[in-house]
């Protein structure tokens, strides 16, 4: 349940295929810091080599 103005941390992310439909990315309500792509996404992000991006499966989050 969301209750807006409460700060929240998170220690791991459960994505339901049902509710992202297709999308490629989106961003938590409660983490708008966070930008969950897909692994299509990231695999051409790392082609790029950018300096300042932090790739992580979700499975491996750990509130960092």
């Amino acid at each position: 349940m969301f209750t807006p103005n409460v700060l929240r941390k998170f220690k791991s992310i459960v994505i339901s295929s049902e509710k992202v439909g297709d999308l490629k990315s989106f961003r938590l309500v409660d983490g708008p810091g966070l930008l969950v792509v897909t692994e299509a996404v990231a695999d051409y992000l790392r082609k790029w080599d950018f300096k300042a991006l932090l790739l992580q499966p979700t499975q491996e989050y750990d509130g960092v």
